[in-house]
Order: structure tokens, then C-alpha cells, then sequence
């Protein structure tokens, strides 16, 4: 399967004291402006078989491969906060998935383990919640194929939360080539944290319409 945009993206997890400001990332340059750890199989696609300019987080090309792309940047989520970005999962069978992880910033990371884990599970860092995109029944998605689900903290023993399978494709393998940007195979991941760590999962599901709320934890 390959993907673009991370079998591991993380943030750090809220730290106390730090004003709010905006962080973004395109990851469309052949380095980064904020600064992120790139590492395992991933790598950014700027000039690298996308035009100088407009390339992509890339995470694998192939089976058996995991990357991942963390930061320790402090981002206060002390007032809530939304994370989005657009994503794209084609070509193989569709295993196995990405995750998003929160974790302590004061620790180095270290991937966990790939396939089903999706970058989250066996890690040893201090994660705090992650949010999975699973395309193949991942242990991750507590089995769930084509859904969105979330695990705990580290601390809990990363417990299965909650897992939804919209009527909609996540992915698109088989050798489907690259999904247009501009159509109806668009998606872009929306994770809204409340100022009380209340989580919501939303998904939009082509070029210029609405997120669809999947997940409100």
C-alpha cells in the first residue's frame, strides 16, 4: 500500500503554559518549517517525484514498511484546539493504516510496531491518545476494516475506545492510481479537542464539501 501523509503523525500533547499560536505544516517544500523528525521509511516527496514545490509527506512505497514523522514542538491544547490534514491511501490490498498519536514531548519518540499496530502500539514512548485510519482490520481498529477508531494512553495499556466504519472508502487499493486532489476522492482528517479533552473525529469526503462527524467522544 502506499500512502501520503503518516503511519505515525504526532504532536506533542498539551503543555501548560505556552500561548496559542497556529502551527502548520504543508509539507509541500523539501524541508519542513517547523521542525519534525522524519524517519523510517518516510520521506518528502518535493522534487523527490513531485514537482519542486508541491510534494507530500510520504510514509511508505511498499509492504512491509513503516514511517513515521514526529515533533516536540509545544502546541497548548489547554483551549482546545483543531487538527486537520489531507490524506491519501492507495494501491496493494490497503493494509494496514496510519494513526495519529499525542505524546509526551519531553520524551525522545520511538515507533511502536507496524502492520496492524500502525506506528501506535509497542511504542515506548509516553503516548497519551492516538486516532487510527485503518484500510485493513488492523489491531489498532479492534478489527474494524476502512474506519476511524481511537486508543488510549500508554499509561492504560492503550485501550480500544471506539471504532466507526462510514459508508464511504477511506482508501483505495488495488493499484488505484493516486486519488485526485480535486474530486470526489478527496479526504481530509479533522480531529476537534475541546478545552475538557473531549474528542471528535471528522472526515471530508471530497473536494470542497463539509467534514462528516464520524467519531464525538
Amino acid at each position: 500500500m502506499k500512502q501520503l501523509l503518516t503511519i505515525t503523525f504526532l504532536f506533542l500533547f498539551a503543555l501548560p503554559g505556552i500561548s496559542q499560536v497556529d502551527f502548520f505544516e504543508g509539507f509541500k517544500n523539501s524541508s519542513t518549517t517547523n521542525s519534525w523528525s522524519v524517519g523510517g521509511a518516510a520521506y518528502l516527496t518535493s522534487n523527490n517525484g513531485d514537482p519542486d514545490g508541491d510534494g507530500w509527506l510520504r510514509l511508505t512505497n511498499g509492504y512491509g514498511q513503516l514511517g513515521y514523522a514526529s515533533t516536540s514542538s509545544p502546541i497548548d491544547f489547554s483551549s482546545g484546539a483543531t487538527i486537520s490534514f489531507d490524506f491519501a491511501i492507495w494501491g496493494g490490498d490497503g493494509a494496514d493504516g496510519m494513526a495519529i498519536a499525542f505524546f509526551d514531548g519531553n520524551e525522545s519518540y520511538s515507533p511502536g510496531s507496524g502492520g496492524g499496530g500502525v506506528g501506535y502500539e509497542v511504542s515506548t514512548t509516553n503516548l497519551f491518545a492516538g486516532v487510527g485510519i485503518s484500510s485493513y482490520p488492523t489491531s489498532f481498529s479492534n478489527g474494524n476494516q476502512n474506519s476511524v477508531s481511537i486508543r488510549g494512553s500508554k499509561a492504560n495499556g492503550l485501550p480500544f475506545r471506539t471504532a466507526h466504519v462510514p459508508g464511504q472508502a477511506l482508501h483505495f487499493s488495488n493499484n488505484y492510481p493516486r486519488p485526485a486532489q480535486d474530486g470526489a476522492n478527496f479526504r481530509k482528517l479533522i480531529l476537534t479537542l475541546s478545552p475538557d479533552r473531549i474528542l471528535s473525529v471528522s472526515v471530508q469526503f471530497g473536494a470542497g464539501n463539509e467534514g462528516t462527524l464520524l467519531i464525538d467522544s
